[in-house]
């Protein structure tokens, strides 16, 4: 979804990574300069490659995704992140899509990388 809606390069969301979304992490990583062709020319080492640019691939995520939020920079990621809750709430109350959107976030802000980095923000006055 993140290729999607994010960084403009729609792949079919169907629980699958094949040709289409390999295709498309390795543009956006070429496209992003974290990695060269070379570095990608397998699907292994392309996995590889999105290993390591995982943290810069969640900054650049981060920065696009809560573009253009009023008062950004007084606020912490995590409370972006309330924010964002609070969104996806307001504007689709009673949509079917709301489950699957939260369920999204959900699963990218409990992701191990992603968890660790928002500590640094949970004690933060």
């Amino acid at each position: 979804m993140a290729l999607t809606h994010l960084f403009d390069r729609p792949v079919t969301v169907d629980g699958l990574t094949g040709p289409e979304t390999n295709g498309a992490s390795r543009a956006l990583l070429r496209a992003l300069d974290m990695a060269e062709d070379d570095e990608m020319s397998t699907a292994g080492a392309l996995h590889r490659g999105l290993d390591r640019a995982w943290e810069d691939l969640l900054d650049a995520a981060a920065e696009r995704g809560f573009r253009g939020v009023a008062g950004e920079a007084e606020q912490t990621p995590l409370q972006l992140l309330e924010a964002l809750y609070a969104t996806i709430a307001d504007e689709l109350d009673g949509q079917a899509s709301r489950k699957a959107v939260e369920s999204a976030v959900t699963t990218f802000a409990q992701h191990p990388d992603t968890d660790a980095w928002l500590d640094q923000f949970r004690d933060a006055p």
